[in-house]
């Protein structure tokens, strides 16, 4: 992902990186600026668990489209979410997860991907200007300020996940 400014730093002692991301693949009603905000820091985990909402085809911020196997719908899950993995049989229970979901019901939240090497929530911070975007195909967003209490909003709730990861993973 070259080429987009990176904010990367410590936050309650763990590694954190902002990563603003621009998405204008051609089958996009309009262009949107992502935010993936990660915890890079490795888990007890042998499988990747990939939570997409609303998965519209390929992505530029995510390898979703790569995971090969689909996991069964969870009852409750979020509306319109799908979950991959790489390996059905070492993935993260779900019930550890399903507490930590209802950030869902913002449709501004995107993905959640939990791997070996970290945790990362993707969430839409802007859509293109629909008329710059329809007449000169510009991805405009105008002036963006990121909110740093949705900055801490996600960090947080990453972090609750990770314990309850770790705390899982202490199980006999």
């Amino acid at each position: 992902m070259a080429g987009y400014p990176q904010l990367v730093g410590r936050y309650h002692d763990l590694p954190v990186r902002l990563h603003p991301v621009i998405d204008t693949l051609a089958i996009r009603k309009l262009p949107s600026l992502w935010l993936l905000a990660t915890i890079p820091e490795p888990l007890p985990l042998k499988a990747t668990f990939d939570l997409m909402m609303r998965p519209a085809g390929p992505t530029t911020f995510s390898n979703f489209d790569r995971l090969p196997m689909t996991l069964e719908r969870a009852p409750d899950l979020p509306l319109h979410a799908i979950v991959r993995t790489d390996d059905p049989q070492h993935v993260l229970p779900h019930h550890v997860v399903a507490a930590h979901l209802d950030i869902f019901a913002d449709p501004r939240a995107k993905e959640l991907l939990i791997t070996p090497k970290g945790l990362r929530f993707v969430w839409q911070v802007a859509e293109a200007d629909r008329v710059r975007y329809g007449v000169f195909r510009q991805a405009e967003f105008g002036e963006i300020a990121l909110d740093p209490q949705l900055v801490c909003v996600l960090l947080d709730r990453l972090i609750a996940l990770r314990l309850s990861i770790l705390d899982w993973a202490r199980l006999p």
